[in-house]
């Protein structure tokens, strides 16, 4: 038809003419993130440090001088020792004491 403007292949590609509501066939795919290598290293690398620094005397010393931090850290790793110990029958117990 003379006076009417042709409508767009679908499938042909979008030209700088083409309203902006108009989509590319290929659509953007994101990158996915390279996998977390690094986190076995570092847990043994703090492990190690530990035990430079003097293993449980030195976490004792800090339990006395920053106790907030301390059960910070008594907080981060508990649950994860729960997890892992082997069930017993009469469940868990915690003792926590004061310092």
């Amino acid at each position: 038809m003379p006076g009417k403007k042709p409508t767009p292949d679908l499938f042909s590609p979008v030209d700088a003419e083409a309203s902006a509501d108009v989509l590319p066939l290929v659509p953007k795919v994101k990158k996915r993130a390279a996998p977390k290598k690094a986190a076995p290293d570092i847990k043994d690398m703090i492990l190690e440090a530990l035990v430079a620094a003097g293993g449980v005397s030195y976490l004792v010393e800090q339990a006395h001088e920053i106790p907030v931090t301390f059960l910070g850290l008594v907080a981060k790793v508990l649950p994860h020792q729960v997890k892992d110990a082997p069930e017993a029958d009469d469940g868990v117990t915690v003792n926590i004491k004061r310092f």
